[in-house]
Parts: C-alpha cells; sequence; structure tokens
C-alpha cells in the first residue's frame, strides 16, 4: 500500500474488539489508487495466515489487481477473515512507491483508534 495518511494508529477487530497493531496507517492500495486499507509494517497480534489450500486463488484476495502473491489473515478472537498478508509482492507493486507495509486490513473489519504520541 501506499501511504495516505502520516498518522499512526491503533487497529482492532471491529467484531471482537482484539487488538491487532499500534502501528498502523490508512493506505491507498499500489494496484488500485482509488481503494484504501489499512496496514501495517510488522506482524499483527491476535492474527494468523489462512490456508486457502489450492481451493482459493490468491488473484481473489486481490481482486486481480496485481500479480502479488497474499494470504488472507484471520482474527484469534472471532475467526473472522479480517485482511490480507503479501507474502510476495509482484514486479509491479516492487517498482512503485510502497510504504513496506505488507500486513492488510479491510476498512469494515477494523476499529482504529488514533495514537497521540510515540508511547500511546
Amino acid at each position: 500500500p501506499e501511504r495516505f495518511s502520516t498518522r499512526v494508529l491503533r487497529l482492532r477487530c471491529r467484531h471482537c474488539h482484539s487488538m491487532f497493531t499500534e502501528r498502523g496507517m490508512k493506505a491507498k492500495l499500489v494496484a488500485q489508487p482509488g481503494t484504501f486499507r489499512y496496514s501495517t509494517d510488522v506482524q499483527p497480534y491476535n492474527c494468523a495466515l489462512i490456508s486457502s489450500g489450492h481451493n482459493e486463488s490468491t488473484s481473489n484476495i486481490l481482486n486481480k489487481a496485481c500479480a502479488c502473491f497474499a494470504q488472507e489473515v484471520g482474527c484469534l478472537g472471532c475467526g473472522n477473515v479480517v485482511g490480507y498478508y503479501v507474502v510476495h509482492p509482484c514486479s509491479t507493486c516492487n517498482t512503485r512507491n510502497t510504504n513496506g507495509h505488507l500486513w492488510v486490513f479491510y476498512l469494515e473489519n477494523i476499529h482504529e483508534m488514533f495514537r497521540l504520541r510515540a508511547d500511546g
């Protein structure tokens, strides 16, 4: 994702309020500039990668916007799919201005809280 805001956010699951990260940002997708997501550069808490096996193509996760290989991320608190992890960025996304945030969350599944200072 490309940086949209310099504000650092706390991101929680909208469904069960599990804390995911204190280093979140709102960003627009590099491959879809009109689409916004939350993202972070560190592995989030209370989340796990969901094995999709061979039944689901990763292009479905990314809406065929690019050729990145991604895997869905689920909340350990409630089991909802809350986003995805970009396991291997495609060459197109690698050459664009990105912020290095590979953990991406869907807006509708996240509750954001602004961080006021570096210590909280």
